[in-house]
């Protein structure tokens, strides 16, 4: 699945909140949270996910040496 790249995200998200007052400043950026923070927790899990496949190989290279 292709995602959106990050500062596109953020353009789209800032044209669709226009304003500069404190109440669509914080539109805004409500609005961008709602959309960069499933993208930061799809990259937790990634990182975690990678950081396992890095051990296991690391484990099983060690294992092979011996």
């Amino acid at each position: 699945m292709k995602r959106e790249p990050v500062d596109q995200l953020i353009e789209r998200v800032m044209a669709a909140n226009p304003g500069t007052t404190p109440k669509a400043l914080s539109v805004y950026f409500e609005a961008v949270h709602q959309e960069l923070a499933p993208l930061a927790r799809d990259l937790e899990a990634e990182v975690a996910r990678l950081e396992e496949v890095v051990s296991e190989f690391h484990s099983h290279n060690k294992e092979a040496t011996r």
